[in-house]
């Protein structure tokens, strides 16, 4: 596999694309719909395609705390997840091959994923609340 080099994620745009191409490989060979992939991949562009709101209020320690908790809980099920593949020479490769594409993704801040949400396709303006 060659290297996918991308300077500016489109919303995800480039890295969803990358994720359904692999997805029509592996049901290609298996000849089934992987239903439970497709899932996950549409999870994964939902979650992506959230934009914090920005705060009107101040935040007191105790949504700070929730906040921290519901994080740590999600990222010990990604480690776990994660430690069953880390050691697959083939999936080292192909993580490594399309980290452009995901990595911009996963690390956009709130304005970063607002910016890219105001240049998707099909993005609404929420009517204003005023």
């Amino acid at each position: 596999m060659g290297g996918i080099q991308k300077d500016e994620p489109q919303g995800g745009a480039d890295l969803f694309q990358f994720l359904n191409s692999m997805l029509q490989e592996v049901e290609g060979e298996s000849g089934i719909p992987d239903v439970e992939l497709r899932s996950k991949i549409e999870a994964l562009r939902t979650e992506t395609q959230k934009v914090p709101q920005a705060s009107t209020s101040g935040v007191n320690e105790r949504e700070v705390n929730n906040s921290l908790e519901f994080v740590s809980a999600k990222l010990a099920k990604v480690k776990a997840m994660l430690e069953n593949v880390e050691s697959d020479p083939d999936v080292k490769a192909i993580l490594q091959d399309s980290a452009a594409l995901w990595m911009p993704v996963i690390t956009a801040n709130a304005d970063q994923r607002r910016a890219a949400s105001s240049t998707s396709p099909g993005h609404q303006t929420p009517p204003s609340t005023k």
